[in-house]
């Protein structure tokens, strides 16, 4: 049996590309011993055998000594474990770890090496140094995953290689259908179940996804329309937490703004929401929340930030920038930071009638079936 290995700084499910490690292994663990290694010392919960998790165990440090024997001992023990474990294939997340995966080459590593784009590729906001190494040591993979067709363009332009291949996250759209129906807390239903519009936002509190500013922007609607209310999934940044509370209470809208915090289980809360909003930073890794809404049928309304934005709404490749208001089957797309849209925009959200079917048959592209699929013609 054949052995693949998954590399990523940390394996304790924070981000977007643990829960991809995690699906990859009970996709394919059937045919491939698939492994995972952690660059770094950390807690360790992915659900995956525990004899299945290494990790090579290096401290956080960034002091210029500890980055230089980084450079000269990681990619080394990368190849060394490949080598040991007799890897066939080694994959790698995130532009730390493809940088030393690809570096491991010059060590003799013998298994493929294929590194896997999750984020944008910007120069304009990635650290620069780190941009340029990516830039120069990509080319050199044996093969390069993009998890967005717009970001594969992009790739294929600063990178100058053709060995690029989107495949997107994937979405067990059947497990969501069981888990919405979960019953919730009895207190929160009683407020999700009344006659008012659920609006809801699922992503962590942090500055760069602009809580603060969907609060500013749902407090200036609520003066024309009393009959809404807004429900905010997650927690992270303490700080910005106790800014949006404050916030929240300043425009004394704490009987019609909730937040529930963190939940393993979204999808049984999402089942009473009617609309999605979202905000971010000038750009976003894969926009995982806007399919988790629209697996449920629910319409979103975004502005363009880079890469996943305009490619979940439109549902189509014109990646060109929104310059005015878009209508489309799964939401609604306005300007980057275009408060005056956005807030004329949010009626318009409740007087639009999005079709339930056609939003189910545009998520399809993202069920697991496809995402086996496509990475079965690689791994044969």
């Amino acid at each position: 049996m054949e052995k693949i290995l998954h590399i990523n700084p940390q394996l304790e499910i924070i981000w977007w590309m643990e829960r991809y490690i995690e699906q990859f292994y009970m996709s394919f663990s059937w045919n491939f011993e698939v492994l995972a290694l952690s660059l770094e010392k950390h807690n360790i919960n992915l659900n995956i055998p525990k004899e299945n998790i290494f990790s090579l165990d290096e401290r956080v440090n960034n002091s210029i000594i500890a980055k230089i024997k980084k450079l000269i001992f990681r990619s080394k023990n990368i190849a060394n474990f490949c080598n040991k474990n007799d890897i066939n294939i080694s994959i790698s997340h995130w532009d730390i770890a493809n940088i030393f995966n690809i570096l491991s080459k010059f060590f003799w590593n013998k298994a493929k090496i294929i590194i896997i784009i999750h984020n944008a590729f910007d120069k304009n906001l990635l650290w620069i140094p780190l941009y340029y190494l990516c830039k120069f040591f990509y080319k050199f993979s044996d093969e390069i995953i993009s998890v967005s067709k717009e970001l594969s363009l992009d790739l294929q332009k600063q990178i100058n290689n053709t060995k690029i291949k989107t495949i997107y996250n994937p979405f067990d759209f059947e497990k969501i259908g069981k888990l919405k129906n979960e019953k919730i807390e009895d207190n929160i239903e009683k407020v999700l179940n009344n006659w008012k519009i659920n609006f809801c936002n699922v992503a962590r509190l942090a500055p760069y996804k602009k809580q603060d500013l969907i609060i500013d922007y749902f407090n200036e609607y609520y003066k024309i329309n009393e009959n809404i209310q807004l429900f905010f999934i997650w927690e992270w940044d303490k700080k910005y937490m106790d800014l949006l509370l404050e916030k929240v209470n300043n425009y004394k809208l704490n009987n019609v703004i909730f937040f529930t915090w963190y939940k393993k289980n979204v999808y049984k809360y999402l089942k009473y929401v009617n609309y999605y909003l979202y905000l971010s930073w000038l750009q976003e890794w894969f926009g995982r929340w806007l399919i988790d809404a629209l697996s449920l049928w629910i319409p979103i309304l975004t502005h363009d930030y880079k890469y996943w934005a305009k490619e979940i709404i439109r549902n189509n490749n014109d990646f060109s920038i929104c310059k005015d208001l878009e209508i489309h089957e799964n939401g609604i797309l306005t300007p980057y930071m275009d408060k005056e849209k956005y807030i004329k925009w949010v009626k318009l959200l409740m007087e639009t009638n999005f079709d339930k079917e056609k939003i189910i048959k545009n998520t399809k592209k993202y069920d697991i079936e496809n995402f086996i699929k496509e990475w079965n013609l690689i791994l044969k």
